[in-house]
């Protein structure tokens, strides 16, 4: 349901909705290509992934979209793995490491994840001391649902939070109400 929600052609705008809702880019995202979901496998041993939504944008950034309605063992680990072998997967033969872009992952739970009530939690690789960024390169989302009461109380990402209003939606009443505040939540009910 997640894929066919945000990876299927028809639904582009959906999928651009919640990428610009997520990420915030200075310039909003007017376009996307959703891609193979299966990166390649980078050697003969490497373990085989499925990532739920794989885009990539005008900008050439690729964005990892994943749903997940249960915990897994080591899934810190896991989201890191994918960022990894989207970052990793980009083609560079014959090409400088300047072209490389940006891997992001976002990563919905329907569980608590991290200790701190943030329903929308951003990490990025910055100096442990002075907090001066390294690079841009790798950015990672976490959207925990369960804590979407905090969001809606501080109300300072609100098309984010429509969305995860949209996605914990348990009555059709919900979907039905937020339909009606939006067109794009219409067109996702």
């Amino acid at each position: 349901v997640f894929w066919m929600l945000f990876g299927a052609e028809q639904n582009s705008e959906l999928l651009i909705s919640l990428l610009n809702a997520v990420l915030r880019h200075a310039a909003a995202i007017d376009a996307v290509e959703v891609l193979h979901a299966q990166p390649e496998r980078l050697g003969i041993d490497d373990k085989s992934i499925a990532l739920d939504v794989r885009v990539r944008l005008a900008t050439g950034e690729e964005v990892d979209v994943e749903m997940q309605s249960q915990r897994r063992p080591a899934q810190r680990e896991r989201t890191l793995y994918y960022w990894a072998r989207l970052y990793a997967g980009q083609p560079l033969r014959g090409l400088a490491y300047t072209q490389l872009r940006r891997s992001v992952v976002i990563w919905i739970t329907n569980f608590d994840e991290l200790a701190e009530q943030r329903f929308h939690s951003r990490f990025v690789v910055r100096e442990a001391g002075t907090g001066v960024p390294l690079t841009d390169h790798l950015e990672l989302h976490l959207l925990e649902l369960p804590k979407l009461r905090e969001a809606l109380d501080r109300n300072d990402e609100p098309s984010l939070v429509a969305w995860g209003r949209f996605l914990t939606a348990t009555a059709d009443e919900d979907l039905e109400k937020l339909a009606m505040e939006n067109p794009l939540l219409k067109q996702a009910k």
